[in-house]
């Protein structure tokens, strides 16, 4: 007998300052192999990368849409997307420890290649290459890499026609 575990729809709305925590918990979420350093330590750490992560993407990307997802209304994630440019680029996908496994990724992602699609845009996102769920993640749904810098893989996927 198989059990299939049902969740509600994932709803997104605009990040907010209030919502620094939570990012920075979901940093430190999908930063798992610095959970082997002393407490002080990868407090420390994670919230200098966290800090430096953050204004490169304000950088690099002043337009991205930053959101966060909700199931229940309970924040579970983070999306962000720049569309700004020639194509979209999909930054940061990051889903809670708490609810990794059911698809939420998945679904975003095919939201966001379907609105690409209907403008006819090409996207690309960028995963470390020791990320396998990730990696087979984007591969599945069509993307191809395209270059790789210091085992980070970026992907593009181009536009399919209705």
């Amino acid at each position: 007998m198989t059990s299939v575990q049902r969740r509600s729809a994932i709803t997104r709305r605009p990040a907010t300052p209030a919502d620094k925590p939570l990012l920075r918990s979901l940093f430190a979420d999908a930063h798992l192999e610095l959970a082997v350093l002393p407490t002080d330590t990868r407090f420390v750490l994670i919230d200098m990368q966290f800090r430096a992560q953050r204004r490169t993407y304000a950088t690099a990307h002043p337009n991205a849409v930053n959101e966060i997802l909700v199931i229940d209304d309970k924040p579970v994630g983070r999306l962000l997307v720049d569309d700004s440019g020639e194509l979209t680029r999909i930054l940061d996908i990051t889903v809670a420890l708490g609810h990794r496994r059911l698809g939420i990724a998945g679904e975003l992602l095919t939201e966001v290649v379907r609105a690409a699609d209907s403008g006819h845009r090409h996207v690309q996102l960028t995963v470390w290459a020791g990320n396998a769920a990730a990696v087979a993640l984007v591969e599945h749904a069509g993307f191809a890499p395209v270059a790789d810098e210091a085992g980070y893989v970026t992907y593009e996927r181009a536009p399919v026609p209705a």
